[in-house]
């Protein structure tokens, strides 16, 4: 190559850029930066209220229950404790937990439970379903987990929507949990 051609050497680029009357910006300016939100901001508003009627309450309060559930029978066994599950209304579960399922013996929290007696609240164990779903067909007192894991009853409960689709969250008496 020639030494004196015009592109060899620091700023090439840049040179061919100022010959032909384009300058180097090194960034976006303020206009183009708001443009560019503002095209996403549309395109993501369309595409939450395109994706909104894909998400499904009564599938969403299945999976929430199957949840809860799980998580109160991990709790049993992981503090040697029983954990009984209340419904306290047609939307609303908590747990409970006593030394054994019998209710004897009280538990170290002294906070009660809503149904008294032996059983303690246990605040960090609640749902409420959302969304106009609600659990029927069942009674207050559910089901109790062993400090093993296992369910004192084979329990169906059942979830229904606004549309009166039902779906059924199963506990074994081994303790499993399935969805139908």
């Amino acid at each position: 190559m020639c030494k004196n051609h015009r592109f060899v050497g620091n700023g090439g680029v840049e040179a061919v850029l100022r010959r032909f009357g384009v300058g180097w910006r090194g960034g976006m300016t303020m206009l183009e930066l708001l443009v560019v939100l503002g095209m996403l901001g549309i395109i993501f508003g369309i595409a939450f209220v395109n994706l909104r009627p894909l998400s499904n309450p009564l599938q969403n309060g299945v999976a929430q229950t199957s949840a809860f559930l799980r998580q109160v029978r991990t709790k049993a066994m992981s503090t040697t404790s029983a954990y009984r599950v209340y419904l306290l209304n047609n939307t609303t579960l908590v747990a409970e937990y006593a030394y054994n399922c019998a209710g004897a013996g009280a538990a170290v929290n002294p906070d009660p439970g809503p149904s008294g007696g032996a059983w303690r609240y246990d605040r960090g164990l609640r749902i409420e379903l959302q969304d106009q779903v609600q659990f029927v067909g069942s009674s207050q007192a559910l089901l109790c987990f062993s400090s093993r894991g296992q369910s004192d009853t084979a329990l169906e409960l059942s979830l229904r929507n606004p549309q009166s689709q039902t779906r059924t969250v199963r506990v074994l008496l081994a303790g499993g949990i399935e969805v139908q």
